[in-house]
């Protein structure tokens, strides 16, 4: 019997009957002392686990993730993370999970070379999986919970830059060109001569790309979301074009409508119409039925699988540095970074562009994407106004026209020991002039007394001077008046 009264059959697998006994033996003492208050009932509830092999309960969790929508990719890479780290660590059974031994590994791996944010990456995958054994009720204690990650700001290994504004067109200029060129002069500077046909399939292999490109710099998708846009999910015709997002699709689950410039939607709906023709022509040419539309289920654009490869040749086809002097590197990724950079260097309200990008956080919009290279940093400082040392006439003229322009009768007039008048422009709110000393008129018979002062000058309907002392170095030594 169970600690709680209830009579429980378990199979001993035991193959004599005296194996048996000494089994039921050792669960029945086991469960006394969960009667007794030697064991918790939580620390009981996990009994049967703890000799159950963690292969076997790695795959518990993997129909977990499965149930909750977590995508099979995911869920491989997961399964790759913790068969090294479990074969690395030795970990065999659910109590071997210490945090050691772990610590241990990690600090190999850095040795190694192993970067930061790879070792974040495997310290998630065996905490996530250490918290669902605690939720199952199959270990007590999640040693990783409180374990802190490394420093992935201080060794960070790969810096994306974004495609500044001249690179863009010269990128998909070169996508566009590169295999035609590299096909017509790939055995020299003599050039071959190809079929019609064999020009005609590769300057559509270059609009593919291009197109591919631009719908990237101009969406910010993903590279496996702009891979599960179908054709029917791309609404290109009137004055709103758009292409739609599934939940399913998108990393955050959440699902989007993504607005397309009008020049992009006419591309994507003139490549549509070019790519119904071929298919028609091709299924004639073999004598297969003809297809009158293009299936809605199809890729819109087919994502070649060595995408990044193709990105690197095309760069270098159209001269543009794959790592800048800072050591930033341009990649796919890098495309949605251009696109985050353009929308802000362009003006781009910061919640629009989070909207755009569909970021959770305004901080990961505005810091981790924006590229400050891309910002007109030189044309903001042009705006500023002009900053002339003062005692020049032209100084005067500007200050004396400033007064003029003000926008109400409240300008106070401060008269300095030179007899002439200085307007300040008013506005809502204080007016801090700098800290002066002067002498305070006295009466005839009083003896005059030294003040040193500050001067504050209030615009709030009426004018106010405060003093406060001040040292000798202030050349406002004479007998001054301020006018209200």
């Amino acid at each position: 019997r169970a600690a709680d009264g209830r009579l429980v059959q378990i199979c001993t697998g035991a193959r004599t009957q005296e194996g048996a006994l000494s089994v039921l033996m050792e669960r029945e003492q086991f469960e006394e002392k969960v009667r007794l208050g030697f064991i918790s009932t939580a620390e009981a509830s996990t009994k049967d686990w703890q000799t159950a092999p963690l292969a076997g309960q790695v795959d518990d969790y993997f129909a977990h993730l499965r149930a909750r929508g977590v995508t099979p990719r995911h869920i491989k890479d997961r399964k790759k993370q913790l068969d090294y780290i479990f074969s690395g660590c030795g970990f065999v059974f659910p109590g071997d999970l210490e945090r050691l031994p772990f610590e241990r590994w990690l600090n190999a791996r850095k040795t190694e070379g192993m970067s930061a944010a790879r070792r974040n990456i495997y310290h998630s995958a065996v905490a996530a999986f250490a918290q669902w054994l605690v939720e199952e009720h199959r270990v007590l204690l999640n040693h990783f919970a409180g374990m802190p990650k490394a420093n992935e700001k201080a060794d960070k290994r790969r810096v994306r830059r974004a495609l500044s504004a001249e690179e863009i067109p010269l990128l998909l200029k070169a996508a566009q060109e590169r295999p035609l060129t590299q096909s017509v002069y790939a055995h020299g500077e003599k050039p071959l001569e190809l079929p019609e046909s064999e020009k005609q399939r590769l300057l559509w292999i270059g609009r593919k790309r291009a197109l591919l490109y631009k719908t990237m710099l101009s969406t910010g998708l993903r590279l496996n979301e702009i891979r599960s846009i179908s054709i029917g999910r791309a609404y290109l015709a009137g004055g709103k074009p758009y292409l739609e997002l599934q939940a399913k699709d998108e990393k955050a689950r959440r699902g989007a409508e993504l607005p397309l410039p009008a020049d992009l939607a006419a591309e994507l709906a003139s490549f549509l119409v070019d790519r119904l023709k071929k298919a028609q022509s091709e299924a004639k040419a073999m004598r297969h039925p003809v297809p009158v539309r293009l299936d809605p289920a199809a890729p819109l654009l087919r994502v070649p699988q060595n995408l990044s490869r193709i990105l690197d040749k095309d760069l270098g086809f159209a001269r543009i540095a794959k790592a800048d002097d800072k050591n930033r590197t341009v990649d796919v990724h890098s495309l949605r970074h251009s696109f985050a950079s353009h929308l802000n260097a362009s003006g781009v309200a910061p919640r629009v562009a989070q909207a755009l990008m569909r970021h959770s956080d305004i901080r990961l919009t505005m810091n981790t994407y924006q590229d400050l290279t891309t910002l007109d940093t030189r044309g903001a400082l042009d705006r500023l106004p002009p900053m002339p040392l003062g005692g020049s006439q032209n100084a005067e003229a500007q200050a004396a026209q400033a007064g003029q322009n003000a926008p109400t009768a409240l300008s106070p007039i401060w008269s300095p020991h030179n007899g002439k008048n200085v307007h300040f422009p008013a506005f809502a709110g204080s007016i801090v002039v700098k800290e002066c000393s002067m002498p305070v008129e006295q009466e005839d018979n009083e003896k005059p007394q030294q003040t040193n002062v500050f001067s504050t000058i209030s615009m709030l309907g009426h004018s106010k001077i405060e003093w406060r002392p001040q040292g000798d170095s202030n050349p406002c030594r004479r007998r001054e008046r301020a006018v209200s």
